[in-house]
């Protein structure tokens, strides 16, 4: 099961509500630029709290409402089938932004990646999405290790949780 919200913020206590619903949200939004940042920023809080989060990007002029009432639910149902997770979302988001060709373009998308990655509780998905992040951004994955232990909100799993990192 999943909820399906459409709201540019979330606070923490409707967070931890839906929690006890579901572990599965699927946020929908209209394209418009202004609320992305703001919509990935609140979605934090459901990777802090350990709950799987999608996203679905409506075409640019609807919202939800607007949209099945022009394309049906069929239409509606295929958008979130065919949703992204966070970290994909985020990312492509991330390299629309900024200039991932040049290293200071590659530095803004790591660090702010880095923000969500921290929030992960699962030390196996926190270690996948580094690779993961090390790979497309063609950065070297210790490098990225390094820059996590820096975020503040970093309560992740200790180096020791990161063999592979612990070169002497």
């Amino acid at each position: 099961n999943f909820l399906i919200l459409e709201k540019y913020s979330v606070l923490d206590e409707q967070v931890r509500l839906i929690k006890r619903h579901t572990h599965n949200v699927v946020m929908v939004y209209d394209a418009d630029d202004a609320g992305q940042m703001a919509t990935l920023r609140s979605l934090d809080m459901f990777v802090e709290e350990g709950m799987q989060v999608k996203v679905v990007s409506l075409p640019k002029g609807y919202d939800p409402d607007s949209f099945v009432r022009k394309n049906g639910i069929a239409a509606f149902n295929k958008l979130i089938d065919s949703s992204k997770t966070l970290f994909n979302y985020k990312l492509d988001t991330l390299k629309g932004r900024h200039n991932y060709h040049e290293p200071e373009g590659r530095s803004a998308i790591a660090n702010d990646m880095l923000l969500t990655i921290a929030k992960v509780k699962n030390a196996i998905l926190k270690a996948d999405y580094l690779k993961r992040l090390a790979q497309d951004l063609d950065i070297n994955e210790e490098a990225l290790f390094t820059e996590l232990k820096n975020v503040k909100e970093y309560k992740g799993a200790p180096v020791a949780a990161y063999p592979a990192l612990n070169k002497p």
